[in-house]
């Protein structure tokens, strides 16, 4: 985002940026996912840089233009459109943006979008989960999750100090066996593992409810376990587990555990593998 940003400098400048963001989210080559996740990306670039399009050297007809174009492109775009938070970030937008909302009167894909993005915005809001004393009681200072996947077992130390209300969620979605089956859909070497994708991925694999953001001081080193997340507070079903220390992570992302026991597992699983069920201890 802060390099589309920099892109920025004037009207020709600025339409070029926001091409260039537009053929990147619509690149039906990269997994529906990351589209999503991309396209969430623009809308915080476009609130960041409609300021700029409002400046005197570019507030006209063309950097206008622009933006609404690529408005249209995502409200288009049947995965793109069909996510949730995508939708959202881009009501958000639209919300402080009168000319905005004035195109969208002129577009019934872009009015549509731009509604769904509203209500999903709003349904989401009345689903932030909050920590359960009870649930918290249950697991004590220091539980242990385990995932038992298709490649081995995954013991992982979790803290409900530093993140009450993502153990809470993980404890839940554990009792209920909803990562049961699942497939670590992400492995990037070097990186991480990611699993936990519950939902359709048009979707961005965004469940019905946000679990809030609860980074911390504790750095992302070699098995530290994350949630996925599309920006504050959009925190769901979906985890990682680093490989290696990825410092630029730290306090943008909920680290709610690390690694205790099988390393050679994390280093084993391929992309595809399967989380058979997962417990606590």
């Amino acid at each position: 985002v802060g390099l589309w940003l920099g892109l920025v400098r004037d009207v020709s400048g600025f339409a070029a940026t926001l091409q260039f963001v537009g053929n990147v989210i619509s690149d039906q080559q990269l997994n529906p996912t990351i589209r999503a996740q991309l396209a969430y990306y623009a809308g915080i670039f476009l609130s960041g840089a409609s300021e700029i399009a409002e400046n005197a050297e570019v507030a006209d007809a063309t950097a206008r233009a622009g933006v609404i174009a690529l408005l249209n492109r995502i409200a288009t775009d049947s995965t793109l459109a069909s996510s949730g938070v995508v939708a959202a970030a881009m009501a958000s937008l639209s919300n402080n943006n009168a000319w905005i909302g004035a195109a969208a009167e002129r577009s019934a894909e872009l009015s549509n979008f731009l509604r769904f993005g509203a209500d999903f915005e709003d349904f989401r809001s009345e689903t932030l989960l909050v920590p359960e004393p009870d649930v918290l009681k249950q697991t004590g200072p220091a539980p242990e999750w385990l995932l038992h996947t298709t490649s081995g077992t995954l013991s992982l130390r979790l803290d409900p100090l530093r993140s009450p209300a993502t153990v809470t969620a993980y404890y839940n979605l554990t009792r209920d066996e909803m990562h049961d089956g699942t497939s670590f859909h992400r492995i990037v070497p070097n990186f991480v593992i990611q699993a936990g994708m519950l939902w359709d991925e048009t979707t961005a694999g965004s469940p019905a409810f946000r679990i809030p953001t609860e980074a911390s001081e504790k750095t992302f080193s070699r098995g530290a376990l994350g949630v996925a997340s599309a920006g504050r507070d959009t925190e769901g079903s979906q985890f990682f587990v680093m490989h290696m220390w990825h410092p630029h992570l730290d306090g943008g992302y909920t680290n709610f555990g690390h690694l205790v026991e099988g390393h050679d597992v994390l280093d084993a699983l391929l992309q595809g593998a399967t989380v058979v069920n997962t417990e606590w201890r």
